[in-house]
């Protein structure tokens, strides 16, 4: 069973073959082979509330009347604000909206990790989440969200997002800096550009033919004021007289579609400016492929916005388009001047009609950005190689996450306590050795959430082969220091996702690690799958309905929902977060159904000299006899049950 991921987003195609952007979309689809990932995003009038694209679970949300749905779309939340009342009007519902869904899907398709695409609104709102149930949070700066962040409450909103989220990504390294301008969260920020599908770089119709034309000059984007495009038809008039059978063709819909329509004709280039409006995504290719250069003249505009990466410019080179493009934003991290492109000064016609010429006269400059630029994409920006980094990135984010340590702050020094390990081993001997006995020395074991491995060191004295796995690289660290054996070995590993072929091990120890897991289902299912047939594991297991919560020795707290959970150890001081989520009895059989259950819990109380439980409970005691007496009566409040679990043979 893959984790579960929430993607949310405010740009994500509205359909198939949508000229929207489409690149958070495409990360989710590359995600798929290691991830389930559900995406959130606002819904636009005509589209679906929900459908699977391409195995990507996508949930559209509305938020005010469909029809007048106003805030997300065409020129972006900030822009729409700033040139529309009823987009301004739009916000609280958005938020409102948005809010209320992430909370719903969290509950529904159980999310073990939440990554939110723009700090604002979608970090903002996912925080609330994180710090209510205690879920993984990355989020992704896509420069629109950091760069015009002017306003001193606009930068308080993301410096809260970027000290409450687990991990920060941004796509490239201007991104990165104005990141760091606005907090410092070097240690947890990661620059991971957005990619290319390059098996997806193909040509279709050749556009020379279909609009008739000899020398392409091609551009693609939203007609806004960062993209610069006036000054790319500026440029015109230059190049028309060097090469007047050439055409800029301008692909895109926005805000300044109308004034760049107007001053083309005010420059007297009308003719030789093509407007095609938007183009469908997979269209794309062919018009990159049948250009003979591709411009992205992007500024620094009014706001302070600009090209935080340029993913068209990315894609114009997997085609082999040479390219120009201005020095500003994340472009830099693209484009080397004169190797696999032109870098040209932001706002300068001159320039930049310089260098169009240059390329339209000049075939071995043209194929040798061709080749580099191809290069450049297939080294640093594939889908395969960007999928994979984000893959790494999630994983470090659910590993690193305190939840799955299986001890919180406040009880990690059990970690280190020898005796009290050392009796919780010769427990798990004792129910063992009575299950296999005179055995031990043939079997192979697998110790999950060995911590620091004292009880790992302990059992391999009577057992085969002992491997401890942790997630916890400290303890992992300090199990290798101190513990040596020839059958004794120890790694770092997610129970979630064993490394391990199946069908590996006779017996595995898996004592109070369920309630650390994101997923306890999941946990017992990779159990059972290197679980050899026949073969037993050692569960103990803490039970919710128990009066004083055995981690925090508090009365009731596993008991209570979450939320209160989280607000009780913080009015005690205690901690910010309850982690750990105990199950019932009922609940605990369901989790472990595919399994024989042989039950250990009443014996271990009958005899607890044989089960070492005498620090406990003494032979013949008034309490042990009010224990077997509880046990019988109310099994389903007994604080913790010892089963093994038997994987049948013919599994």
């Amino acid at each position: 069973m893959k984790p579960k991921v929430l993607v949310t987003t405010t740009t994500f195609p509205r359909w198939n073959n949508d000229s929207r952007p489409r690149f958070v979309y495409d990360l989710c689809r590359h995600l798929t082979g290691n991830f389930d990932i559900i995406v959130l995003a606002p819904h636009h009038h005509g589209a679906k509330y929900f459908e699977i694209m391409e195995g990507v679970k996508v949930y559209r949300f509305p938020y005010f009347y469909p029809k007048y749905q106003a805030l997300c779309w065409g020129g972006g939340i900030l822009e729409n604000m700033r040139k529309s009342w009823l987009a301004r009007i739009q916000v609280p519902f958005l938020f409102l909206s948005e809010l209320y869904h992430v909370h719903k899907l969290i509950k529904r398709e159980k999310i073990e990790l939440i990554h939110a695409h723009w700090l604002v609104p979608q970090g903002l709102i996912c925080i609330v989440y994180k710090k209510l149930y205690g879920i993984p949070l990355i989020v992704t700066a896509h420069a629109g969200d950091i760069f015009p962040l002017k306003s001193r409450p606009l930068r308080s909103a993301a410096r809260f997002v970027l000290d409450s989220c687990d991990a920060c990504t941004v796509n490239s390294s201007a991104t990165k800096n104005a990141v760091l301008d606005i907090m410092d969260i070097s240690k947890k920020l990661t620059v991971i550009p957005m990619g290319v599908d390059l098996k997806k770089v193909s040509r279709g119709v050749d556009i020379k033919r279909q609009y008739g034309i000899n020398k392409v000059i091609l551009t693609v984007g939203r007609l806004a004021e960062k993209k610069g495009i006036k000054y790319l038809i500026s440029t015109m008039p230059m190049v028309l007289k060097a090469h007047p059978d050439t055409r800029l063709v301008i692909v895109g819909e926005g805000p300044e579609k109308e004034p760049l329509m107007k001053l083309s004709k005010e420059l007297g280039v009308g003719e030789n400016v093509i407007f095609t409006g938007g183009i469908p995504n997979e269209k794309l290719p062919s018009f990159y492929g049948s250009s003979d250069v591709f411009v992205l003249p992007s500024i620094v505009d009014s706001r302070g916005d600009t090209e935080g990466l340029g993913v068209v410019l990315l894609e114009a080179m997997a085609a082999g388009c040479p390219a120009i493009a201005s020095d500003v934003g994340g472009i830099p991290d693209i484009i080397e001047n004169d190797k696999n492109g032109f870098l040209v000064q932001q706002k300068s016609p001159e320039q930049l009609a310089e260098k169009i010429i240059i390329l339209l006269e000049n075939k071995k400059l043209r194929e040798k950005f061709k080749e580099n630029g191809l290069k450049t994409v297939k080294e640093k920006f594939d889908w395969g190689v960007i999928a994979e980094r984000f893959h790494e990135t999630y994983k470090e984010a659910m590993t690193n996450y305190e939840y799955q340590y299986g001890f919180s702050g406040t009880h990690r020094g059990a970690m280190y306590d020898i005796e009290m390990r050392k009796q919780k081993a010769k427990k798990m001997l004792a129910v063992l050795d009575d299950y296999y006995p005179g055995k031990l020395k043939t079997l192979n074991v697998l110790d999950i959430g060995c911590s620091t491995g004292i009880i790992s060191n302990f059992l391999s004295k009577r057992f085969g082969e002992i491997m401890g796995i942790d997630i916890d690289e400290g303890a992992i660290g300090y199990a290798k220091e101190n513990y040596h054996s020839d059958n004794l070995n120890f790694d770092i590993q997610s129970a979630m996702d064993l490394k391990f072929p199946d069908n590996s091990f006779d017996v595995i120890i898996c004592a109070h690690v369920y309630e650390h897991v994101p997923d306890a289902s999941r946990l017992l299912s990779e159990i059972h799958r290197v679980l050899k047939p026949g073969g037993v594991c050692y569960f103990a297991a803490g039970n919710r309905l128990k009066v004083i919560e055995a981690h925090y020795n508090l009365p009731l707290l596993s008991v209570i929902p979450k939320p209160l959970a989280h607000l009780y150890l913080r009015l005690l001081n205690r901690g910010g977060l309850y982690y750990e989520t105990h199950y019932t009895v009922w609940s605990l059989r369901d989790i472990v159904s595919q399994f024989e259950i042989i039950d250990y819990t009443r014996k271990v109380v009958e005899n607890p000299d044989k089960y070492h439980l005498t620090e406990m409970v003494k032979q013949g005691s008034f309490k042990q006899k009010i224990v077997l007496g509880g046990l019988k009566a109310a099994y389903w409040l007994c604080p913790t049950y010892i089963w093994l679990l038997r994987k049948r043979k013919d599994d």
